[in-house]
């Protein structure tokens, strides 16, 4: 459970204990993995993130397509510093429009689906006439 109980800390907005045994199950399945790739990605970021930084928001401001991002409505009090803050950043520096979902956590596309994924829709919708269109 000390897997569980450090990823619902950080992901969710309630506590462990107020969550049924579903849940937890599932927490429980995706945390060690999830801890994973958080390990591999903060290993990658902090050989390159000083170089690369600057580089990556450039590359996203040239963008020639409208660009959003959707916070969750309940983010995690673990990741809600992070994610603000990465919003601000891609705002200010990249030109994102900043989205709150109507409800939910991390993963309300999948726990609110009937909130959220208008509002992801309307999103991709607002990039495809930028996007380069094939050719036949």
């Amino acid at each position: 459970d000390d897997w569980g109980h450090a990823y619902s800390r950080f992901y969710l907005s309630r506590p462990w204990d107020a969550l049924d045994e579903r849940h937890r199950a599932l927490l429980r399945a995706h945390a060690v993995p999830s801890t994973h790739e958080a390990m591999a990605i903060l290993g990658a970021w902090s050989k390159t993130a000083e170089a690369q930084s600057p580089k990556a928001l450039d590359s996203l401001k040239a963008l020639r397509c409208p660009k959003h991002i959707v916070m969750s409505a309940s983010p995690g009090a673990g990741c809600a510093g992070a994610l603000t803050e990465l919003c601000r950043l891609l705002q200010q520096h990249a030109g994102f429009t900043i989205h709150t979902a109507p409800e939910g956590g991390q993963q309300s596309p999948s726990t609110h689906p009937n909130s959220t994924m208008p509002l992801l829709a309307a999103c991709l919708l607002d990039m495809v006439p930028a996007l380069p269109q094939p050719q036949n």
